[in-house]
């Protein structure tokens, strides 16, 4: 039995790339971030993503904020903690607020382990009434 070639084509692209279409299509199918209907959980009001942080107790190592690669300065920022204040921490200026807190680390040779653990308390203390 012979099979046609261009058979055979659309039959592997089906099999490989139609899953992905139905699951795109269900909004399933996740790339980078959030989808779905898991993504309004971790939206903030402006309707993007905080980048994983989540507030709740005993997340995490016990830690009342998780602040994830994805997390930016400007969202610490809108946590109450002033750049200034993180600049000091980190002890390093911060010249674009925009930026991956991991990518900032990257770039500098820092340890995100730490610079996370420093401001995570920045975001606490700015958290407590």
């Amino acid at each position: 039995m012979k099979i046609n070639q261009t058979v055979l084509a659309i039959a592997i692209l089906v099999i490989f790339f139609g899953p992905i279409g139905i699951s795109k299509a269900a909004g399933a199918w996740q790339t980078t971030g959030g989808g779905g209907e898991h993504q309004s959980a971790e939206q903030g009001d402006s309707g993007h993503e905080m980048g994983g942080m989540r507030d709740g107790p005993g997340q995490g190592r016990g830690r009342d904020l998780l602040i994830s690669g994805r997390t930016t300065f400007k969202q610490i920022i809108s946590q109450g903690v002033s750049k200034e204040d993180i600049e000091a921490a980190i002890k390093m200026k911060i010249p674009d607020t925009s930026k991956v807190i991991r990518d900032f680390c990257d770039d500098n040779k820092l340890a995100f382990h730490d610079v996370r653990t420093s401001i995570e308390q920045l975001v606490a203390v700015a958290k407590k009434p």
